[in-house]
């Protein structure tokens, strides 16, 4: 908090304790072993070289190597400052997370015939994101409410977290404890909604640093709606920390 001002609610790693210590620890990343083939980088019209998420090795490129994101079907766009869609969220994730080897969110071919399971009443089979839609409503990944899905919504900062979380069941990436690097003093933590801190914790450790502040502060802007480029650099920060598995092995259960 800033000099002078009050506390209204305890510090977010707080808050956050008793719902982390009930997170299940079930090995859901075994699929992540499957190796993925690069793909070729993308160039889009639309994403400066010398932008934050831009470089060469930056994260649009990262994400569309990977097969993360792909830009507008049909152009050669990519639209880095657009918000990003539940639908498209669900689907990012779920490539990183399952792999899609049957090219279910990919090949039309493939998804035309594909038919809904999702539950959710505002949502239908056939369409590049029904794979990923079915798999995040099975997992818990995206829960929806009042039995919508809302797939063209854009998605916030911290609904973002929650879907990358429940993905990976909460798993730290650099191993099975809390790492020991302490974040940034978070200006706007008491933004966080309550059911999302969680989330938020677990996040910003590794995957969602905030806009940077002065002296080691950042405002993480939980309710604001996530443009495609940030979702890019999540993204790529959530492989990244889940590559650490790949290579150091996964914790068992106990």
């Amino acid at each position: 908090m800033l000099p002078g001002n009050e506390r209204t609610k305890p510090p977010l790693a707080a808050r956050a304790s008793a719902a982390l210590a009930l997170a299940a620890l079930a090995a859901c990343l075994a699929c992540l072993a499957l190796a993925r083939p690069a793909l070729a980088s993308p160039s889009y019209s639309d994403v400066d070289e010398d932008s934050w998420y831009g470089y060469p090795k930056g994260c649009v490129a990262y994400v569309s190597e990977r097969g993360f994101m792909t830009g507008y079907e049909g152009t050669d766009l990519f639209g880095p400052g657009d918000l990003v869609t539940r639908a498209q969220a669900v689907t990012a994730i779920y490539r990183a997370v399952a792999g899609d080897p049957e090219g279910l969110t990919t090949d039309r071919s493939a998804y035309s015939g594909l038919a809904d399971e999702s539950g959710f009443s505002d949502t239908r089979g056939g369409e590049y994101c029904t794979a990923a839609v079915n798999w995040a409503a099975a997992k818990g990944v995206a829960r929806g409410s009042g039995g919508l899905f809302r797939p063209d919504d854009p998605v916030t900062r911290e609904e973002l977290m929650a879907m990358m979380y429940r993905s990976v069941d909460g798993y730290w990436p650099y191993g099975f404890a809390e790492p020991d690097v302490a974040p940034r003093t978070l200006l706007d933590e008491d933004a966080v909604s309550e059911w999302a801190v969680p989330y938020l914790v677990w996040g910003n450790k590794f995957v969602i640093y905030g806009y940077p502040a002065p002296r080691w502060t950042a405002y993480l802007m939980p309710q604001k709606q996530a443009t495609r480029a940030e979702a890019a650099q999540m993204l790529k920060r959530f492989d990244m920390g889940n590559l650490w598995f790949l290579r150091n092995g996964y914790p068992s259960e106990s």
